[in-house]
């Protein structure tokens, strides 16, 4: 599970790519969108970190950002769900 502080440098960089925020400014009581971050951004920031972790943040989670620290929350307490339909590799012979 990925600690606090590793998901607020990785969530920095992405918003720094992704709005141009000052990554100072990545702080866990920043607004998203006073950051610069609207809808269509919130999905490409969430996308990244969902890659970064390995993790799938579902679309309830996402819609329910509004502060870096709930992004950073939804990651670290992220409970293993998948995507609805998504393949799972099988292990051993079939």
């Amino acid at each position: 599970m990925p600690t606090p502080s590793a998901v607020r440098e990785q969530l920095a960089d992405i918003l720094a790519a992704v709005v141009a925020v000052d990554p100072a400014d990545v702080r866990d009581e920043a607004v998203l969108k006073d950051l610069g971050v609207d809808s269509l951004a919130l999905v490409e920031v969430t996308d990244e970190l969902g890659r970064r972790f390995g993790v799938y943040l579902d679309d309830a989670t996402v819609d329910a950002l509004v502060t870096v620290g709930d992004a950073i929350n939804a990651v670290t307490r992220h409970d293993g769900s998948e995507p609805r339909g998504a393949a799972r590799t099988p292990v051993g012979p079939a």
